[in-house]
């Protein structure tokens, strides 16, 4: 449609698609604009915009946030399998996510799920990690703590990677934050071969898998 000379108006949080799209964009801020210019400059100022930093990062002065504010996030983390804050993780390895949280209301402490949303640099949704699904929601929480989600292996490949974290009291928007944090993945063998899988030509997971041959369907016995 582009092509043909007529202006398209596209909307979106996915910077991947944005980029793919367009060539002109247009940053807006509370209504206003704030950028505008060559798309990738203004997805640059996008992204920066919502950088949380790697490794540990505050959250209690964030400003972009949304929900009813019953519970509000105060910081989230990366720790590994020891325990310690990191900003890396290799692929493969056990991984923890940390989220601090005040309840503002004892309303607050009842029904809680918590969620993160992984995502690549540019905003493509790769997985959720929720209590929804593990049906650990919490019928009540202390009135200020943290909150784990342990991944036993990261299944991402090298790059860097970001956060969005939400919480939900009775399944409402209590308080979520795009960007929270970032981390990186590094390389690792994960196969024991010596062959690393790299995201620009096998994707951003890898999958643990084997290959063997055995008996066809007509009962012939293949060799390896």
């Amino acid at each position: 449609v582009a092509g043909e000379g007529r202006t398209v108006l596209f909307v979106s949080h996915n910077m991947a698609a944005v980029n793919y799209l367009c060539s002109s964009g247009i940053l807006l801020n509370n209504g206003l604009v704030s950028a505008m210019g060559a798309v990738e400059s203004v997805v640059s100022q996008y992204l920066n915009s919502y950088a949380g930093g790697r490794g540990a990062s505050r959250l209690e002065d964030r400003t972009d946030r949304t929900g009813n504010g019953l519970i509000r996030l105060t910081e989230i983390a990366l720790l590994d399998a020891q325990g310690t804050e990191v900003q890396e993780i290799r692929a493969g390895a056990p991984a923890v996510f940390a989220i601090r949280y005040k309840a503002t209301s004892s309303e607050a402490q009842n029904r809680v799920m918590f969620t993160l949303r992984v995502e690549e640099a540019l905003g493509q949704y790769l997985f959720s990690l929720s209590t929804h699904f593990t049906g650990e929601s919490f019928d009540s929480i202390p009135t200020e703590g943290t909150v784990v989600c342990r991944v036993p292996s990261m299944p991402l490949v090298a790059g860097r990677y970001r956060v969005y974290v939400s919480a939900y009291v009775a399944d409402t928007r209590a308080d979520a934050i795009e960007g929270a944090m970032e981390f990186d993945v590094t390389e690792a063998d994960v196969f024991n071969t010596g062959r690393f899988p790299t995201k620009s030509k096998h994707g951003a997971f890898f999958v643990e898998h084997s290959w063997h041959l055995k008996r066809d369907y007509l009962g012939k016995e293949y060799t390896s």
